[in-house]
């Protein structure tokens, strides 16, 4: 490389160098801007359906300890109540009923298996073992052969039996609009219990399935109440933000493939490409234009140098001759 390139290449590189960098941390500032906020949209997403699956379960609560007391005063009135809401509320799959003395009363009516022994039944168990309400984990219904959760409550009739009421939740509306919720274009929320379960997904065929065994990382929501998690699967990076319900052990989460808001910040990017692009064309424009005059400035300065060390030359070559002349004299 001569000297002309070499002025052009330091002259390219200081002017373009700043630019650049510049023009990069431009676009990661931007881009974590717009991964920071799509996380506090996540987050307020999740936390807005967290907060109505808790108002939804104070309403259910409510009706529990409502039917409980009617039940322990009245038995048959407490039983008509029961078919009148579990027939109104779209919240209620099943709503029943069962004694110490195996017999259950259940709505819908519901044709159970020979030798059905309700006070086997991890509901009952869990439930007379319990002061107040309490919420049974994920269980496989006998009836419709799926996954359930029941909100259960112990009683004592006016006959001294004990027994436990309990509300199988349909878990899909009981959610509300949980399913119907969009992050981004690609992003959905879902539940799962604090084992991993699958409860609520709007992939049905997940629903059921272990979470945390199908993608390990996603055991990381039991580090905390809530947060959000960065993780890879299948060669995709993902974002989720979630929230523990505890009252219920649940844990709702909702996320994306962060590539879907890289892809929308890349209307920035292409802008900071086709300006630096236009600077570079610009800086090669003016270097070409100004590089005649730079050389020639270059020239006549090494020229008046070469003069002044001709001249400091000659100078030493008189200086002996000068002293000599001095010394004669």
């Amino acid at each position: 490389m001569n000297l002309k390139q070499k002025l052009i290449f330091v002259i390219f590189l200081v002017s373009l160098l700043p630019i650049i960098m510049l023009g990069y941390s431009s676009y990661r500032l931007g881009l974590n801007n717009v991964l920071r906020i799509q996380k506090q949209n996540f987050y307020r997403s999740v936390e807005r359906e967290a907060d109505t699956v808790k108002r939804n379960l104070e309403g259910v609560e409510r009706e529990i300890n409502y039917i409980s007391n009617l039940l322990e005063n009245d038995f048959e009135r407490g039983l008509e109540y029961m078919a009148s809401l579990q027939e109104s509320s779209r919240f209620f799959k099943s709503i029943y009923v069962a004694t110490s003395d195996k017999n259950i009363e259940l709505f819908p009516k519901e044709e159970l298996p020979s030798g059905f022994d309700p006070t086997q039944r991890p509901w009952y168990i869990l439930g007379i073992n319990s002061n107040g309400i309490a919420v049974t984990e994920p269980y496989i219904d006998v009836v419709s052969n799926t996954h359930v959760v029941g909100i259960v409550k112990k009683i004592r009739t006016k006959n001294g039996l004990e027994g436990v009421l309990s509300f199988d939740l349909n878990i899909n509306e009981f959610v509300g609009d949980l399913q119907k919720v969009k992050l981004g274009d690609t992003g959905y929320i879902y539940i799962t219990d604090i084992n991993g379960l699958t409860l609520v997904h709007p992939k049905k065929d997940l629903i059921g399935q272990n979470a945390f065994s199908l993608v390990p990382d996603l055991a990381r929501v039991l580090e905390g109440k809530s947060g959000e998690i960065n993780y890879e699967f299948n060669g995709e990076k993902k974002l989720i933000a979630y929230k523990h319900i505890e009252s219920l052990n649940w844990v709702i989460s909702g996320g994306a493939d962060i590539s879907e808001f890289i892809r929308s910040f890349d209307r920035v990017r292409n802008a900071i490409i086709i300006i630096l692009s236009l600077v570079i064309l610009l800086s090669i424009i003016v270097t070409s234009l100004t590089q005649k005059k730079l050389f020639f400035l270059y020239y006549h300065l090494l020229k008046i140098l070469k003069k002044e060390q001709m001249e400091i030359w000659l100078l030493e070559l008189r200086f002996p001759v000068m002293m000599k002349l001095v010394n004669w004299e």
